[in-house]
């Protein structure tokens, strides 16, 4: 693996846990719990946060490595790509809940995959500037 796509990957892994944590754990907390069927024990008091770097790593990871096979050099490039992945990711996880699941209501499944895409987006163009940086003007 290219080291640009490593540092991209840890650089998108940094901004969707900093964004992550402002988007769903500041700005919609309580949006997604009102719209979460709630069960004893569903949420932890103190969340593992280890778990979660590694979560946040693997999705900038994970984003990087499709940028860079796709060539997605810029910042609008990045955002397009970023926005797709994480829609297609959201939204197949998010009606998967709603077709198997009594956890999420149909309208915090929807919000959820609209939020999700501008937060991938956000992230896309992130990596995109930081690929930009490499590329050859003439």
């Amino acid at each position: 693996m290219k080291s640009k796509t490593l540092v991209g990957g840890l650089i998108g892994g940094v901004i969707s846990f900093l964004l992550g944590w402002l988007i769903f754990g500041v700005l919609l907390h309580d949006y997604y719990q009102a719209n979460t069927i709630q069960y004893t024990w569903l949420y932890k008091a103190n969340p593992v946060l280890w778990a979660l770097i590694i979560a946040n790593l693997s999705w900038g990871l994970l984003l990087a490595v499709i940028m860079d096979a796709a060539g997605a050099n810029s910042i609008t490039k990045g955002f397009s790509w970023g926005f797709m992945v994480f829609l297609l990711m959201a939204l197949g996880f998010d009606m998967l809940s709603v077709g198997l699941m009594n956890l999420i209501k149909i309208r915090l499944a929807l919000v959820d995959t609209a939020v999700n895409a501008l937060f991938g987006g956000v992230i896309g163009a992130v990596i995109g500037w930081w690929y930009s940086r490499s590329v050859k003007t003439a």
